[in-house]
């Protein structure tokens, strides 16, 4: 199945090391899963305006995108295979559980979070952004 989804790398420093806000699903695919917060894009609907929505209902914050990136995830065994929208930008306020959809919340280090077995291809989407960081993205 052919899905567009948008995510986003929200970070924020703790003790001078940058940390990067993970989910916990409580849906499958990838049920009991840590993940980057983010969701499938309705139709007709923009990725930036879906990314804003899905941090909204799972996290209740409220989310700027201002960098992205797109990446192309195909995983066969779980049937997903589409583009992923992934968003770095800043969020006001505290997170806190809105949607029966995750079970908890944290932070943790970018570091650590790589190490991780996080749900989807987001180990390597955030791989990708530790190595790319300085790198321009679009606007």
């Amino acid at each position: 199945m052919s899905e567009a989804a948008a995510i986003a790398i929200i970070t924020k420093c703790i003790n001078k090391t940058k940390h990067v806000l993970l989910i916990y699903r409580n849906t499958e695919p990838y049920k009991n899963y840590w993940a980057l917060p983010g969701g499938k894009i309705n139709f007709k609907e923009a990725a930036k305006d879906a990314v804003i929505r899905e941090i909204r209902e799972e996290v209740d914050l409220d989310f700027e995108p201002i960098l992205y990136y797109t990446y192309y995830e195909r995983i066969p065994d779980k049937n997903i295979d589409g583009d992923v929208y992934v968003y770095e930008g800043n969020a006001k306020g505290e997170p806190r559980l809105s949607k029966n959809e995750i079970t908890k919340f944290g932070w943790f280090s970018i570091q650590n979070s790589t190490k991780m077995n996080l749900a989807f291809s987001h180990n390597e989407i955030l791989n990708n952004y530790l190595k790319n960081k300085k790198r321009s993205f679009q606007k």
